[in-house]
């Protein structure tokens, strides 16, 4: 696919949306810290919860989480990037959507 078919795609179907409030503070610290929660939302009203993830800091919490005695790591809509930047993170969406990211998950009420 084209970028001009990856934007219709993002247009007639989802966005990103930050939790209220979400401001350049924010932004600057996701990159920092390497993770950030939204959604994905619908023109029809759908929320998906999407966590997205840079690969050094997915490892931290995996070890982090294992040595504190719980022997599993959850995380709800895991998407690992290479770097957590508004980029990256609207360069993947179309990839995501179009791979099945969203095959039998059930949409957050909004």
């Amino acid at each position: 696919m084209s970028d001009a078919d990856d934007e219709e795609l993002l247009r007639d179907f989802a966005v990103v949306k930050f939790p209220t409030g979400f401001c350049a503070v924010d932004e600057w610290e996701m990159e920092r810290k390497g993770f950030v929660y939204a959604f994905l939302e619908f023109q029809d009203g759908r929320r998906y919860p999407v966590m997205f993830i840079n690969p050094v800091r997915l490892q931290q919490d995996v070890e982090d989480t294992l040595k504190s005695g719980l022997n599993y790591y959850f995380e709800q809509g895991l998407v690992v990037v290479s770097d957590v930047t508004m980029s990256v993170i609207k360069s993947v969406l179309p990839s995501l959507i179009r791979n099945g990211f969203l095959e039998g998950r059930i949409a957050d009420q909004a």
